[in-house]
């Protein structure tokens, strides 16, 4: 490399606090959410 070069470095802890799970009932009709776009009458 030539010349003075800048290196950035990161220092510190990271930690996980947390862990999640979703579950999803496959019966559910809204597990996915609402699609507002779904037979939508555009007028035509």
């Amino acid at each position: 490399m030539d010349g003075d070069a800048l290196i950035p470095t990161i220092t510190g802890f990271a930690h996980v606090m947390a862990e999640g799970r979703l579950v999803f009932d496959e019966r559910d009709l809204f597990a996915r959410g609402i699609d507002l776009n779904a037979n939508v009458n555009n007028g035509a």
